[in-house]
């Protein structure tokens, strides 16, 4: 129960990914967009001050995109880092002790006056969720990665860690002094033993030595000084100040980096512009969204197809008495009674559960109401079909489906199942 906030994102991300590459190459869209691209460079071209202009701008995202994928191990050990409560902790008091020193429109949103007070809850709310044995083998994984970086990618705070822990390393280890393979792959192996072991023992060392996972005591130490923190000598708040240059300069190029690819996509929308002869709808993120579509079934594959709604019914069937397929005894006695109220859908003759629509939604529109035609609230949408997990590169009329939960099961479950002082209290 405590990792699930966690695994549960980490499922939704595998789902979505697994998705989208099927739809990638379901629908060729990779053989589509370079078809396309071909055919704007041809146009750009085709005109001296065209080419001028925009001549480099697909070489120019590719070598960006190239770069990014260059530095992807490093990035994700930086990021992954954090799954680590007790290193995540450490390093928001850490940051918030120099950020709290700037003039309010100068720090970072998290540490701004009117954000401080939410972003000091929702530490002492995820620390609800520690469980160490995972917090221990997530770091050690992320270590682990962060300590076969080589050249501008390694992370100073992990070698000094390893450095520490391995003592010199083996000759041979450098390749110059090997004398065949076999003895260099002995001492590969030698030099990961060292460094796991090394790890190992950091990450013992720092979990038995660290007050952090008090989460009272944690939030005791917001509004400290820098030097103050570093006088706790609390192991995670010192691993904390040794990644801290490391996530400011990630930070700051990460900033770089988006300036630089917002330039570029600005220029590529100005010539593909021209090409196509039509404007663009804008980007809406960060903004109030409206889609519209109509309650719609659809068809997967050869000889499928999935109805637009399914029932209490199906809850039923599922019903396998073991994780995670129990249904309470509660809902498949009301079903087998036929106690719907005026919440069964008229040709179904049973309560609808969930629904499918050709709505063109995106993350973040979870929880966002579904209205019909004269404004009334019939649903409440919560995800996307697994082929429709290709809309972020191209929406289409025949697998683009999302879902909603029906109001009718809403308000049958709260009134009949229970909850139905959440009626009242609505009104």
């Amino acid at each position: 129960i405590k990792l699930a906030p966690r695994t549960g994102g980490l499922w939704n991300t595998m789902k979505r990914y697994r998705g989208q590459l099927k739809g990638l190459k379901n629908i060729q869209i990779v053989k589509q967009r370079r078809k396309a691209e071909e055919a704007l460079q041809t146009f750009i071209d085709s005109d001296k001050k065209r080419k001028k202009k925009y001549g480099t701008i697909l070489d120019e995202i590719g070598t960006f995109y190239k770069e990014k994928r260059e530095k992807a191990g490093y990035e994700m050990a930086l990021r992954y880092f954090f799954f680590s409560y007790p290193l995540s902790t450490a390093y928001t008091l850490y940051e918030a002790s120099i950020e709290r020193k700037k003039k309010d429109t100068d720090r970072n949103s998290a540490y701004m006056d009117r954000n401080f007070d939410r972003t000091k809850q929702r530490l002492k709310l995820r620390m609800r969720n520690y469980y160490e044995p995972f917090e221990k083998i997530a770091l050690k994984e992320m270590m682990m990665r962060a300590a076969k970086l080589e050249g501008e990618y390694k992370i100073p705070a992990v070698e000094n860690i390893v450095k520490a822990g391995t003592g010199p390393q083996p000759i041979g280890h450098s390749g110059r002094l090997s004398k065949s393979k076999k003895s260099s792959h002995k001492n590969k192996i030698l030099v990961h033993s060292n460094i796991e072991k090394a790890i190992d023992a950091f990450i013992e060392k720092v979990y038995g030595d660290t007050k952090l996972k008090d989460p009272d005591f944690a939030m005791s130490l917001f509004g400290k000084s820098t030097a103050e923190l570093e006088k706790s000598n609390d192991p995670f708040i010192a691993l904390a100040a040794a990644l801290y240059p490391t996530m400011e300069k990630h930070e700051k190029d990460a900033k770089r980096q988006k300036g630089i690819l917002d330039s570029l996509l600005s220029r590529l929308v100005d010539i593909k512009k021209q090409f196509l002869g039509k404007e663009f709808i804008p980007d809406a993120n960060g903004t109030l969204r409206l889609t519209y579509g109509k309650i719609k079934g659809y068809s997967p594959a050869d000889a499928v197809y999935y109805r637009p709604f399914t029932t209490v019914d199906g809850i039923i069937k599922k019903h396998t008495g073991e994780e995670p397929f129990i249904v309470p005894q509660k809902l498949m006695d009301l079903h087998k009674a036929r106690d719907f109220g005026p919440f069964a859908h008229p040709e179904l003759n049973d309560v609808p559960v969930a629904m499918l629509y050709n709505m063109d939604t995106v993350g973040g529109n979870s929880g966002s109401p579904v209205l019909n035609a004269k404004g009334e609230l019939v649903g409440l949408n919560f995800d996307r079909v697994f082929e429709a997990t290709i809309n972020d590169y191209a929406w289409d009329e025949s697998y683009s489906r999302s879902i909603g939960v029906d109001v009718r099961f809403i308000l049958w479950f709260t009134q009949k199942f229970g909850g139905s002082h959440l009626l009242k209290e609505i009104n």
